[in-house]
């Protein structure tokens, strides 16, 4: 009566509900009258029925003992809850009804702790993946613009600079300064390269 773990017993020949206590009683929302009308499939959400089932038959026929299984209840308030139940067969003579005894752990509050970690860590996972395709994609603009912009006024100073290289020198005009030039843009250029590949993707 005491315990904060619901208990019940049930008979699972019928079905139905023999005893609970307080605890097993607030999970499920209904009085022990109420409870007794019912069976352990009309509380148990259809699709773990389906798994529950078979382990029902087996205390029904004496093949088994117990079970331990998570499923869900749908109870009077409308709420689906998740339980923890471990169930054993009790001891009674071999002509009476097989009446199991079973503890119940509401774990509703943990499971829906577990689903938000769960669809908090997706949520950061397509965060971290949007970041990623943002990066890419500012890699890639900068990369045009070093190429388009960058590189093509490198190519017509370089060009520039040849024509200058191919006029005379004389009073006043030092092709050394010229070639000096040259140099430095002949270096900007392999930086503008190195840059360029450096910020695309490796595919």
């Amino acid at each position: 009566e005491t315990s904060h773990a619901g208990i019940v017993i049930f008979n699972p020949e019928t079905g139905l509900f023999v005893d609970a206590n307080p605890s097993y009683l607030s999970i499920v929302g209904c009085s022990l009258e109420e409870l007794r009308q019912l069976t352990v499939q009309d509380i148990t959400h259809p699709e773990d029925w389906a798994v529950q089932e078979p382990i029902i038959r087996g205390l029904r026929d004496r093949s088994r003992h117990g079970y331990q299984i998570e499923k869900r209840y749908n109870c009077k308030d409308g709420v689906t809850r998740t339980v923890l139940v471990a169930a054993s067969v009790l001891p009674t003579d071999e002509v009476g009804p097989p009446l199991t005894l079973a503890s119940v752990l509401d774990i509703t509050d943990r499971k829906h702790a577990e689903e938000a970690l769960l669809q908090s860590r997706e949520e950061l996972r397509m965060l971290a993946s949007r970041i990623e395709e943002i990066r890419e994609a500012e890699r890639t603009g900068i990369v045009r613009e070093l190429h388009d912009h960058v590189g093509q006024a490198l190519t017509a100073l370089k060009m520039d600079l040849d024509r200058l290289l191919s006029i005379p020198q004389g009073e006043g005009f030092d092709h050394s300064f010229v070639e000096g030039m040259t140099r430095l843009v002949d270096q900007t250029a392999d930086d503008v390269r190195r840059l360029s590949s450096g910020l695309r993707p490796g595919l």
